[in-house]
C-alpha cells in the first residue's frame, strides 16, 4: 500500500483526532508499543490506549507482534480491511 493511499484513507474520517493522527504517523515508520508512543508523544499512557483502542475498532492499526507483555501495534497495510466512513473504492 502507498502511503498516500493510506493518508487519503486516514483522512476522510472525521473521528479522528490530532492524537489519532501523530500515533498513525509515527506507526508508519515501524512498530510500537503503546508505551513507546505514550514516551515520545509526551502524553499519558492512558490516552495513548484509549487513542489505540479506537484506532483498531477502525482498522488503521493492528498488533503486529508480541514479546512478553509487550505488544507492537503497526498501521493496517491491508486497505480494503480498513474500516473508515465514506472510503474511496479502489479497483
Amino acid at each position: 500500500m502507498k502511503l498516500t493511499q493510506y493518508c487519503e484513507l486516514a483522512a476522510l474520517s472525521d473521528e479522528l483526532t490530532t492524537y489519532h493522527y501523530k500515533v498513525l504517523f509515527l506507526l508508519i515508520s515501524r512498530s510500537m508499543t503503546q508505551a513507546q508512543i505514550a514516551e515520545e508523544l509526551g502524553v499519558a499512557r492512558q490516552n495513548i490506549n484509549r487513542v489505540c483502542q479506537e484506532l483498531t475498532s477502525m482498522n488503521l492499526i493492528l498488533c503486529e507482534r508480541v514479546e512478553g507483555r509487550n505488544k507492537f501495534l503497526g498501521i493496517n497495510k491491508n486497505i480494503k480491511d480498513i474500516g473508515v466512513k465514506g472510503q474511496i473504492k479502489f479497483l
